[in-house]
């Protein structure tokens, strides 16, 4: 059963904070007011079924359909400050998505601070499907951490410098959304003091981009600071209906773990779960869209695409990870649906085994699925 009064009393409290904070300063209840007036609410229902070839109970029973998540979001403004913030609840896990106050400081920049978007890569996704690709499931893409940042968009460029004191929750708790380094196991390690920039330049219909991470990784064993780095290249492009997307990562995790424990791997989680990837690594992504011309009364929009991310490990017989997705999305109303098949080598949670993105499997076989995700958004 979803405890449903903890977040919502969460959000709104964040609305009447940003009022309250306003109000006293100015002694009037104009900026309450005003943010009440311009409180947006959002929210979506999303059901799942899905048919996996490594799962022979689920075969047998034909796919299971199931409930997968609903989010809640409020959106607000008053005197200039902007606040958002979105909670959600899946079916074992509910946690905060984001939750942030923004500034404008004049038409083409601005500041946030609170729980945040890493900057880094391809935004909003690197992925036109429901399940996403494998920078998601390493940090490097979709990821959200406590910070500051500034933002400056013009015709040609997009620039943004991010700091990051920490990730959303301490290293022990696994119930979040987006996935960072946590405790785990015998790996005691933990994100602090993340700086991040990225350069993005815009030419006829496309964009190419650079991305830098740098930051810190705690040890609490040994009560050193490790580090870790990651940098990117990106370029989007549009030729018609015909969308493209390509992205190169190279990272790497060099923690102060105590001796005896490998350095070849390091846990991430999310989701209630925390798993092994190689410490070391270069991740490729490349997808292309296609945007069918639709004329019908019921269907808005059908974009099929096919998604494809490799991360190649630089471990000592680490084996590779493939996966590659064809799908289409469809939109009807305010429903929109993904109807995805899945083809995966060494990646978790598609039959790659716990340490899919680190050691790998042996037998290097690739694995199936099929899954329908169809979400009401409002």
């Amino acid at each position: 059963m979803f405890n449903f009064a903890r977040p919502t009393a969460f959000l709104l409290l964040g609305c009447v904070a940003v009022s309250n904070a306003f109000a006293n300063q100015s002694g009037s209840l104009t900026p309450r007011v005003e943010a009440l007036e311009n409180l947006k609410i959002s929210g979506s229902f999303r059901l799942n079924y899905s048919v996996k070839d490594f799962d022979d109970g689920q075969k047998e029973r034909g796919g299971d359909a199931t409930f997968n998540m609903m989010t809640l979001g409020v959106d607000t403004q008053a005197q200039g400050i902007k606040f958002s913030a979105q909670y959600r609840w899946y079916g074992f896990v509910d946690t905060v998505h984001h939750m942030y106050v923004e500034r404008d400081l004049d038409n083409n920049s601005s500041i946030q601070a609170g729980l945040i978007k890493v900057p880094f890569g391809i935004l909003p996704y690197e992925s036109n499907n429901f399940w996403f690709g494998i920078p998601y499931y390493l940090g490097f893409n979709d990821d959200y951490d406590m910070g500051l940042s500034y933002s400056h968009s013009s015709d040609k460029w997009d620039i943004q410098v991010a700091y990051f004191f920490s990730s959303e929750y301490s290293a022990g708790n696994h119930k979040r959304y987006s996935f960072d380094v946590v405790n785990a196991s015998n790996s005691k390690n933990e994100e602090s003091n993340q700086l991040n920039i990225r350069s993005v330049y815009k030419f006829a219909n496309s964009e190419f981009g650079f991305s830098g991470q740098f930051g810190q990784l705690y040890n609490a064993d040994t009560e050193k600071n490790g580090d870790q780095w990651a940098v990117a290249i990106h370029h989007k492009a549009n030729f018609g209906r015909f969308n493209t997307q390509f992205e190169a990562i190279s990272y790497e995790f060099n923690p102060e773990n105590p001796a005896g424990t490998s350095d070849d791997s390091i846990f991430v989680g999310a989701f209630a779960d925390a798993y092994q990837i190689a410490s070391k690594g270069n991740i490729y992504v490349f997808n292309v869209s296609y945007d069918v011309p639709i004329n019908s009364e019921i269907v808005n929009s059908l974009k099929i695409y096919n998604d494809y991310s490799m991360l190649e490990k630089d471990g000592s017989g680490f084996n590779d990870s493939v996966l590659n997705t064809l799908g289409a999305g469809i939109s009807i109303g305010s429903i929109w649906i993904n109807m995805d098949f899945f083809m995966a080598k060494n990646v978790l949670y598609i039959g790659g085994g716990r340490d899919g993105f680190a050691e790998g499997q042996s037998s290097n076989e690739w694995n199936t699925f099929f899954n329908i995700n169809a979400g009401y958004y409002f």
